[in-house]
């Protein structure tokens, strides 16, 4: 357990997460949060979607991972999108189901995804994006350090985008301290 954080792991997507994720898309108020999610309604598209991640995992572009309970159950999932090591930048997307809201595991796991993309993977600049309405989201990123920035078209598409640093050092203005 981190801090006061609930306890999570991340692990990769597998084929017996199939009935849980097709089960949580067909909640509107989950759904609603995750662009592109309106295709996923049944066991073949989310096998598609599966095969979509390993494609983009083996091209070095995302890392996809289930967000599970210290039992395995499966809660969510989150990610590292657009992923630029080189530039060290990347943008990170989660969900959490309906049933496991308010409870933290939100927080703990991209609690742990900030930390493995700025220590293990090198990244420097995390951008994450949340649904003008969801005010959960906003309030989790800002709880973790993240902090509200201006984008273009943003507001438009109804959207409110967050960054977060790397702290590189005392003295530098950066917000991410593991």
């Amino acid at each position: 357990m981190t801090g006061l954080m609930p306890e999570v792991s991340l692990r990769k997507p597998e084929t017996v997460d199939l009935p849980f994720l097709v089960h949580l898309m067909k909640d509107p108020d989950v759904a609603a949060g995750i662009p592109g999610s309106a295709y996923l309604q049944n066991s073949g598209d989310f096998q598609e979607f599966i095969r979509a991640i390993r494609q983009k995992e083996e091209s070095g572009s995302e890392l996809h991972f289930s967000v599970c309970l210290p039992d395995g159950e499966p809660v969510g999932m989150c990610a590292l999108h657009d992923l630029d090591v080189r530039a060290g930048r990347a943008r990170i997307g989660y969900w959490i189901g309906k049933r496991w809201w308010g409870r933290g595991y939100g927080k703990s796991a991209v609690s742990a995804l900030v930390e493995m993309a700025f220590q293990n993977l090198g990244i420097k600049e995390l951008v994450a994006e949340s649904s003008g309405s969801n005010v959960r989201s906003a309030r989790l990123l800002a709880s973790l350090g993240f902090r509200e920035a201006e984008a273009d078209g943003a507001a438009a598409r109804g959207m409110r985008v967050f960054h977060l640093v790397a702290n590189k050092g005392k003295g530098d203005n950066t917000v991410y301290k593991p």
